[in-house]
């Protein structure tokens, strides 16, 4: 077991409830999909699991560690060690290079400079995006951004990853791309994919689906193919890109 839900709840205030008591279990190598319309509750889930929240109640587990129990020193090393995250907006650094933001969570890590270029290469290439590692942000368009935003999730070689809505500033044709460049890692790396989306895309290529509604979560245990209804050395980044540096930084 990589993740696990046990009776976890997110409160916000007496009047705003985002889920309420969920139980859920991930293996290792699942593909798997958190289905629900916007406001049920699966992004909250996400943030959950990655530890970027806590839960009012309830026990998260990844990795075998229970997230509460860990210091802010403790995530951080966990997120850079062995989990992946892909942000919705893609959350890339704008004064970094494709090549330099990939290698950031490996600067993070103490990689030494050469090492961590020619991993930051690879996964580009292992994204699709090989030949994008010159230019800036603003020079890419959505999709080229998403795809460099999963080779920042996937340099470390991580046990898991979490995308948060991966499609939804794409074009379907862009979309399929992106979810076989997510397949192949999941069949060829066996990484862990946790998705959340509303996207009839990613609930076909989902091999499990979970579905989200009013905060909680519905499905058939019987067949989980069907849905139950799923020192850095760089320039400083900016401030604003305040959700990619507490990921790493906590």
């Amino acid at each position: 077991m990589i993740l696990s839900f046990d009776q976890v709840s997110k409160q916000y205030s007496e009047l705003e409830t985002a889920i309420r008591q969920v139980s859920f279990e991930i293996e290792e190598g699942e593909f798997t999909a958190l289905a629900g319309p916007s406001g049920s509750g699966k992004s909250t889930i996400l943030n959950l699991a990655a530890g970027l929240d806590f839960p009012t109640s309830g026990t998260v587990t990844l990795l075998g560690q229970d997230l509460r129990a860990l210091d802010k020193i403790g995530l951080s090393h966990l997120r850079c060690n062995q989990v992946g995250f892909v942000f919705q907006s893609y959350n890339l650094f704008p004064v970094l290079t494709a090549l330099e933001n990939v290698e950031y969570p490996l600067a993070l890590k103490g990689v030494p400079p050469k090492e961590r270029r020619k991993l930051a290469e690879k996964a580009l290439e292992e994204a699709g995006c090989g030949t994008l590692g010159k230019r800036l942000p603003s020079e890419l368009s959505g999709g080229q951004q998403q795809r460099v935003a999963i080779a920042r999730a996937i340099v470390t070689t991580p046990k898991i990853v979490f995308a948060d809505e991966p499609t939804a500033n794409l074009d379907s044709k862009t979309a399929k791309m992106l979810l076989e460049v997510f397949k192949d890692l999941n069949t060829n790396k066996n990484i862990t994919f946790l998705f959340s989306s509303h996207d009839p895309l990613v609930l076909e290529t989902a091999e499990r689906i979970i579905q989200v509604a009013d905060g909680k979560v519905h499905e058939d245990p019987s067949n989980k193919q069907q849905p139950f209804i799923k020192g850095l050395g760089f320039r400083t980044p900016p401030q604003s890109l305040r959700s990619t540096l507490s990921y790493y930084h906590s």
